[in-house]
């Protein structure tokens, strides 16, 4: 593993510009999102919580004078720095898998010098050293996905290779039946004997309980118990409702009181009913002065792009950036008319786009809000006429797919969801990035220092490199992709290669290790906006229409790495980058006052940030 690049996220001047009723808030909302830590770490790996107990335990042990711990270990401090850089990038990425890729990576210290470093520092060093060496160093698994030889999840622990898919189907039809969501949720197989074999839906919740799986046809489908297990992760999500308990007492509005209470109800049962009202209040509280995210939210690390990984974010708005995108949000329902789906010219935005645009007022504004699935709403109840059903754009005929009751975007399109979704966000992006008027709301005008034509181009140069480097995720030996945006990226510059006229060109040289992507400059509205848009437009209809079939087949072959492509990754993991790591701020109370406290960015800087917040 290569020492990371670190870099820190100073947000200290925003802070202090908070009020005392709203630096609380975000104090006990930034505790509420550091407490769920203990899950994301057992939702990546079965010893990345033990990681973490080691690295504070050394931490610990020498009150963070690495160098006493060094000469006390009769080590070179060269070796280890070689551990502080693991434990950063560990830190950063939540685990001992890459965040962006999924790929392991393991220490640069040898493992007997890392051995040695333990004995010097204390018994439960030591102790722990003996639990994590051989999983902490060991290959494979070689990156997260599902269980096979060389690759493991934890979402999906007890598992064996022969009958995965066949539990998974299994369970999903019987979640489906009994309408349990699947976004926080696990699933663990307890095989008691030949014949007898337990499939438990692993339930995050505070509250404890366990129930048989009753079903139409039988309780023990294929002679396998199902059981819903609430209690998953319950000591976290009590210290998590806890935290925000506290944060209650500092809301800014009632909708945040009526947020947090909801998300507190969905923690306490494992409900997702009621988390999915408290995002509909979120969307709702405009402008707020600290903004929050917390649960169970993206599927990037479920391998079946299913299951959610735990989030906490705690954003505080930059006011003069918030100013642009708050005039970007407002102006948002226009631009959605210049999109390939909706025809201006019919005064309507047709049947695949949302009357009405509400775009979210959060920091960053989403296209994703795009889109309107076309459902059988409940038994015999459509929201379009079946009688005159729309035309597909693609075909021209009438539709012949839509979401079925109680069928949701990523129950139908599975392992593909997240990536699909990713990449129709991304071209929404790219298809408007010549919109004179979007442009001239971030300042790029003829008469600014950068020209909207050098901008286009630019990005289409990005299109270009961020579809090749989009190779580094992908894994030839188990020819899966470890990361949803990479995909995206890698299948987007494979489709403008096949259907614009020279467009690109890229240029291999692996002898001298160099890859080249040539954009002509000429040909990009007249040749790259359309291609875009047809692409745009496919991804956005089989999404509205359920057509997961369709989909897989176009958007499959686009992501496919043929032999020509695993010449370019050579050269791009050749290349490769340097890990990123962060160094996050901590806030603390200083009697009745939040203080916040920042660490340089450096390895040592991003363990004492994490040491000094104690309550993981």
């Amino acid at each position: 593993m290569e020492a990371p690049q670190i870099f820190q996220l100073s947000v200290g001047s925003t802070f202090n510009g908070l009020g005392s009723q709203q630096k609380l808030y975000a104090h006990y909302m930034s505790k509420a999102a550091w407490g769920g830590s203990r899950i994301i770490f057992k939702q990546v790996s079965p010893e990345a919580n033990l990681i973490f107990d080691f690295v504070m335990a050394l931490y610990n042990s020498c009150d963070g004078d690495w160098e006493r711990l060094a000469i006390r270990a009769n080590l070179d401090f060269k070796e280890v720095q070689l551990f502080l850089d693991y434990a950063a990038v560990f830190l950063s990425n939540m685990g001992n898998y890459y965040g962006s890729g999924d790929q392991k990576f393991i220490p640069a210290i040898p493992k007997d010098k890392l051995g040695a470093l333990a004995a010097s520092a204390t018994s439960s060093a030591t102790t722990l050293w003996e639990q994590i060496q051989d999983a902490m160093f060991q290959t494979p698994p070689l990156s997260l996905g599902p269980p096979d030889q060389l690759t493991q999840s934890t979402y999906y622990p007890g598992h064996e290779i022969a009958s995965f898919q066949e539990d998974v189907a299994l369970v999903t039809k019987v979640m489906d039946e009994l309408k349990i969501l699947p976004e926080n949720t696990r699933l663990e197989k307890r095989t008691l004997s030949l014949e007898d074999e337990v499939l438990d839906i692993l339930q995050a919740s505070v509250e404890e309980s366990i129930s048989i799986c009753h079903v139409t046809n039988s309780p023990t489908p294929n002679g396998k118990t199902i059981r819903l297990v609430n209690g998953d992760h319950k000591d976290q999500l009590a210290r998590i409702n806890a935290y925000l308990e506290k944060a209650l007492e500092y809301v800014s509005n009632q909708s945040q009181y009526e947020m947090i209470r909801k998300i507190q109800e969905s923690f306490t049962t494992g409900n997702l009913a009621a988390y999915k009202g408290s995002q509909r209040i979120w969307v709702n509280d405009k402008a707020p002065p600290v903004e929050t995210v917390i649960g169970f939210i993206e599927p990037y690390r479920d391998p079946l792009g299913i299951r959610s990984e735990f989030e906490g974010i705690v954003g505080i708005p930059d006011p003069d950036q918030t100013r642009t995108l708050k005039q970007l949000a407002k102006e948002a329902d226009e631009f959605v008319y210049r999109l390939p789906w909706v025809n201006r010219e019919c005064g309507t935005k047709g049947p695949f786009e949302k009357e009405v645009f509400k775009a979210p007022d959060f920091s960053s504004v989403q296209s994703h809000g795009t889109g309107r699935f076309l459902a059988e709403t409940s038994p015999g109840n459509f929201n379009f006429n079946t009688a005159r059903p729309p035309l597909n754009p693609i075909t021209g005929n009438p539709i012949k797919n839509w979401y079925l009751p109680g069928q949701t975007w990523t129950g139908v399109f599975g392992d593909l969801s997240t990536t699909v979704d990713e990449c129709r966000a991304e071209l929404v992006g790219a298809y408007l990035i010549d919109d004179q008027d979007i442009l001239s709301l971030f300042g790029y005008t003829q008469h600014g220092e950068i020209k909207p034509d050098d901008l286009v181009y630019n990005m289409y140069l990005q299109l270009g490199t961020d579809g090749l480097r989009g190779l580094e995720n992908y894994d030839p030996a188990t020819k899966k992709w470890g990361q949803a945006h990479s995909r995206a990226h890698y299948a987007i510059l494979r489709h403008l290669l096949r259907d614009t006229n020279d467009l690109y060109a890229i240029t291999c040289d692996p002898q001298a290790g160099r890859l080249t992507v040539k954009v002509n400059r000429a040909r990009i509205i007249h040749q790259g906006k359309p291609s875009l848009g047809r692409m745009l437009l496919r991804l956005h209809i089989y999404r509205c229409t359920a057509d997961n079939v369709a989909c897989r087949r176009f958007y499959e072959d686009l992501s496919s790495v043929d032999d020509e492509a695993l010449k370019w990754r050579e050269i791009v993991t050749a290349k490769k980058d340097p890990p990123l790591a962060f160094s996050h701020a901590n806030t603390y109370l200083d009697g009745d006052a939040v203080k916040l406290r920042e660490y340089e960015p450096t390895s040592r800087g991003i363990i004492q940030s994490w040491a000094e917040r104690g309550y993981i």
